[in-house]
């Protein structure tokens, strides 16, 4: 393929200026940028690469962005506009080399540029303050690399090149190695040679760099919001299960979004060559990862690199060839696609909405993040004389940061973290900035929020925090948050500390951490001589007081000695689902769901339940909700077989 570039005729010209200025009036800046900024702000300042000043942690997962927007803070001094500034120039040079340098037709840049501009998530995530416009612009500089003909491109130079610019790409999200894996796979089993590798390895310099520097400076190769969001301790089936409905939000509010990334992997594969097939394979590698990860709360975000991929592929369609009839097809289904969507990006009355700020968060808790927070960031959104963001998060942070205060326990720490200033340590409960809660479970809780994972504060903590002395209640974890602020806080350069770092990340200390205790904090454990036997009255309330009424984090039942019944009976809250799992010195044997009558009648329901085989013997029986509100248990017995 022939990726030369060539001058864009005045109709791209046009196109491309129809994206810019789309981008420009739909500009925002999100809450979880802000974490960053807090790290870049607290830099310049003299701090260091910090959340929390003292303590050395990467709260954010951007590297290379992160680096690009202390280099524009330097000179402006100012982070919202120039965040938003440096977001509108790399989106609009990511589209432009698409346009130039890879799709092989005017017709392909055409359909490239329409298709990306009508894209919700694409046009949002161009600006936002994340990493995705520079996310962009390093895959298309990768594709235009990839797609060159070797005999324009010796293959040791483009070794080189496409080396460095995955270096770049995993700087920015190591996650998006997923997307790129099949394509960097297929160019080493093409050009397996010595001078190959060793530009391979020249190229890899940055990432291998940066991962060196973590390791030294904070103690771990990944960034804390890695240990925060992916050791969660939710089960695996939920999280799967929320990645679906991920990707089924953007069908329902973005729907172009999803059909172009199914058209993009289907084209690949139809035309039948090497490469395609290779970034194909990439995009579907990814979405797995997606889906397993139970996606994120950000509707889109993490689909507008996939979308970009898929774009590409799509141009690489022969347009000129194609009879009139399919070209006006190909270019009239996305336009009504992208102008039926809630939310089209090419609506331009929707600024006065923007002004009357509602939360839009769906039942998933999925969250259309530009809506919640352009009228507190937008451009067009602001008063003249205000200073982004608004939003009474970032009012809060600026009041404490002019009072006595200096610690405060939060959720969303982004507004409020930077308007606070250094001086204020702010405990992040959602984890993504605290180093000792990123490594405990979350609290369980089954009406959960994908990447808001609440963590159970451990007794003594925040006292901890505030004196320097640890206090905290739990021994073992007392000694774990030792060694781990040895890490996070001691002397660079001290060689226990170094040692530390080994021994950490070899999960040496893993024992030290009790998840149950943190999992579920307010278990409640009964002997079963303590649990009703008869079976209650049919008309008794599941909340009168001879039941057992428990929360979220379970109930557990225990005995002195191992049980081996076949069948058991148990009534439960009536309305609500529930999982038992069988426990034998504290292991699991094996797992039961019950679900509550389709049509409920009283307050409690009765279950016959046959044991699991694997269950022959068990000291221990808990009982987690799954679904409701308001649980109890009224009686259990065992069956005669």
């Amino acid at each position: 393929m022939n990726t030369a570039a060539r001058k864009p005729p005045l109709p791209l010209l046009l196109l491309l200026a129809l994206f810019a200025l789309v981008i420009v009036r739909r500009a925002w800046v999100s809450d979880d940028a802000y974490i960053t900024f807090r790290t870049v702000d607290n830099f310049l300042h003299g701090y260091g690469l910090v959340w929390n000043v003292g303590e050395r942690v990467q709260a954010y997962t951007h590297p290379l962005w992160m680096f690009l927007l202390v280099g524009a803070d330097t000179f402006t001094r100012e982070i919202h506009f120039t965040s938003l500034a440096l977001s509108i120039f790399t989106s609009c040079t990511a589209l432009y080399l698409l346009a130039t340098r890879i799709s092989p037709s005017q017709l392909a840049a055409a359909f490239a540029v329409l298709a990306l501009t009508l894209s919700k998530a694409f046009v949002d995530y161009s600006t936002s303050g994340l990493e995705n416009p520079l996310s962009h612009l390093l895959l298309v500089l990768f594709v235009v690399v990839f797609l060159a003909d070797e005999r324009r491109s010796a293959g040791a130079h483009k070794a080189f090149w496409l080396a460095f610019l995955t270096s770049l790409l995993l700087l920015t999200r190591l996650d998006l190695a997923l997307l790129i894996a099949p394509a960097c796979l297929l160019f080493l089993a093409q050009n397996f040679n010595k001078p190959t590798l060793r530009q391979l390895a020249f190229g890899s310099l940055p990432i291998l760099a940066w991962e060196g520097f973590s390791l030294f400076y904070y103690g771990f190769p990944f960034p804390n919001t890695y240990y925060a969001k992916l050791s969660t301790g939710i089960p695996q089936v939920e999280l799967t299960r929320q990645g679906l409905e991920y990707l089924l939000n953007t069908l329902e509010f973005d729907p172009l979004t999803l059909l172009l990334i199914l058209a993009g992997v289907l084209v690949a594969f139809t035309l039948r060559a090497r490469k395609p097939t290779a970034l194909a394979l990439g995009i579907l590698l990814y979405l797995a990862y997606i889906v397993r990860i139970g996606g994120d709360f950000m509707a889109g975000r993490f689909l507008t690199v996939p979308l970009l991929l898929a774009v590409i592929l799509l141009t690489q369609l022969d347009f000129d060839a194609l009879p009139l009839p399919q070209t006006l097809l190909i270019f009239t289904i996305p336009l009504l696609l992208g102008l039926e969507a809630p939310d089209t990006p090419l609506d331009f009355r929707d600024t006065a909405t923007l002004q009357t700020p509602t939360e839009h968060v769906d039942h998933r808790g999925i969250s259309d993040e530009r809506l919640n927070y352009a009228p507190f960031t937008a451009p067009l959104a602001l008063p003249r004389d205000a200073v982004p963001p608004t939003h009474v998060w970032a009012w809060q942070g600026t009041r404490d940061a002019g009072g006595k205060r200096t610690f405060a326990t939060k959720f969303g720490i982004g507004f409020y973290g930077y308007n606070a200033g250094p001086d204020i340590y702010v405990i992040d409960q959602l984890a993504l900035a605290d180093p000792l809660l990123a490594r405990l479970p979350a609290r369980r809780d089954i009406h959960w929020r994908v990447g808001h994972y609440i963590r159970e504060i451990p007794g003594g903590y925040e006292r901890t925090l505030e004196t320097g002395k640890n206090t905290l209640k739990d021994g073992d974890l007392a000694a774990y948050y030792d060694k781990l602020s040895l890490i996070t806080r001691g002397p660079l350069f001290s060689k226990t500390r170094l040692l530390e770092i080994l021994k950490m990340n070899l999960g040496m200390y893993n024992d030290l951490i009790h998840p149950d205790k943190y999992r579920y904090p307010n278990l409640i454990r009964v002997p079963a001589d303590d649990v009703p036997s008869p079976p209650p009255a049919p008309d008794l309330p599941w909340n009168a007081p001879e039941t057992l009424q428990f929360t979220d984090s379970g109930l557990e039942i225990t005995w002195d000695t191992s049980q081996a019944p076949a069948w058991l009976e148990i009534s439960l809250s009536s309305d609500d689902d529930f999982l038992l799992i069988y426990l034998q010195n504290g292991e699991e044997l094996a797992t039961q769901s019950l679900s509550g009558p389709e049509y409920p009648e009283g307050g409690l329901a009765v279950h016959r339940v046959f044991i699991p085989q694997q269950a022959t013997a068990f000291d221990a029986l808990r009982i987690l909700p799954m679904r409701g509100e308001g649980f109890s248990l009224g009686h259990l017995t065992f069956l005669a077989p």
